[in-house]
């Protein structure tokens, strides 16, 4: 029940946030925002959710992910029905910002689950979760651009995705149950815990490693589809193929992925991701052929497939009995990504074009694979 119940987890936030990465695109054209204004509404929002990723990681050790991924499926119903009664930019700001922010959260929560879960397994199951999560995101973004297509409004999208939601919560989450970490000595030591994590070696190396793999994949997640729709000028029931053969290639990665990390060293695979992800962007940004740019996307979406899972299992490996604490950090860490790349990417594009500014995913690649070469192997984790 544990497995299935968190498996659920990661796919319903897959669903939302693929849904949500379409019609983030529609947003813009109805607004009419620049990708500097959008990078705002994205920074923003992020920058609220990464305190609230710490206290996730806190409160979920003390009573469990269960607790958290229920409290935040709330706040990101009530967060995904805000957006989708509000027309204001400026109003927008705040619904953002709860959005992001019980999405961070419910992310702790969830990875919270899924290595207390892999732990008590005794395998390599992490990348099965986030395949779920991933294949999920293919599947809502499809919807999602089927349903802007067929001519449904953008709020009709967003009251769906707030009432999917809901009745998970309802429906499943409350009825989970998983042991707080006995940690309690730990944990009330307050932020000698979380400094200590923080600054352990391995677990920072990797959470930088997955911020970066977080970078291409949030370029991906936001701006494929609009610079499908704003440069390539695809119609948004074809924009959105971008977004899926993305979230698809990320899944077929991740469900291969559990055996990958029992064939070949974490090192291996964090460099070979590195160098995959850099050859698709360059494949994506070197033509204005469709089919070519949504096979680069795809071998993006391959080669991060890896990352995050990896990284979780580490820091879980590392902090066996503060689980909360360890994905809140590699959480808030890679998150950091998040705050600073949309900024990044929509300044750069104001500045040049949406096509340069996504050559930093490529970038990203090469700095994944060299700091790849800094993993110790499996049995020095």
């Amino acid at each position: 029940m544990q497995f299935a119940s968190t498996l659920l987890s990661f796919g319903i936030l897959g669903f939302v946030n693929g849904a949500w990465q379409i019609s983030l695109s529609e947003l813009q054209v109805i607004l009419n925002l620049s990708p500097g204004a959008v990078g705002v509404l994205l920074t923003g929002g992020t920058l609220v959710a990464l305190p609230s990723m710490i206290i996730a990681g806190r409160l979920s050790d003390r009573f469990g992910p269960q607790a958290i991924v229920a409290g935040t499926g709330v706040l990101l119903a009530f967060g995904l029905a805000g957006v989708a009664s509000i027309r204001t930019y400026l109003v927008l700001l705040p619904f953002f910002g709860v959005f992001l922010a019980s999405s961070g959260s419910f992310d702790v929560g969830m990875n919270s689950a899924a290595i207390t879960v892999e732990q008590q397994s005794g395998g390599s199951i992490m990348s099965y979760f986030h395949a779920a999560y991933s294949g999920a995101a293919a599947i809502g973004a499809l919807v999602a651009g089927v349903m802007l297509g067929a001519g449904l409004s953008l709020s009709m999208v967003y009251l769906c995705l707030a009432g999917l939601t809901l009745i998970f919560v309802g429906g499943l989450v409350t009825r989970l149950s998983y042991p707080a970490q006995s940690t309690t000595e730990e944990v009330s030591d307050g932020d000698a815990s979380v400094r200590s994590l923080f600054f352990e070696p391995i677990i920072l190396l990797v959470a930088v490693i997955v911020s970066l793999a977080f970078f291409a994949e949030g370029a991906m997640e936001n701006w494929a589809a609009i610079y499908l729709r704003t440069v390539l000028d695809a119609p948004v029931s074809v924009g959105s193929f971008g977004v899926v053969g993305f979230h698809t290639a990320m899944t077929v990665g991740r469900i291969n992925g559990a055996w990958a990390a029992r064939a070949f060293a974490p090192r291996t695979l964090l460099f070979a991701s590195g160098v995959i992800g850099a050859v698709g962007m360059a494949v994506a940004l070197l033509t204005s052929v469709l089919p070519l740019v949504v096979i680069g996307f795809a071998l993006v979406g391959l080669s991060m497939a890896i990352v995050a899972p990896l990284g979780f299992s580490i820091a879980g490996d590392l902090a066996p009995n503060r689980s909360g604490e360890a994905s809140s950090v590699v959480t808030f860490v890679g998150y950091g990504a998040f705050l600073v790349g949309p900024v990044i990417i929509g300044g750069v594009a104001e500045i040049t074009t949406l096509g340069m500014a996504l050559a930093l995913v490529l970038v990203s690649g090469s700095v994944i694979s060299a700091l790849s070469t800094q993993i110790p192997d499996s049995e020095e984790v």
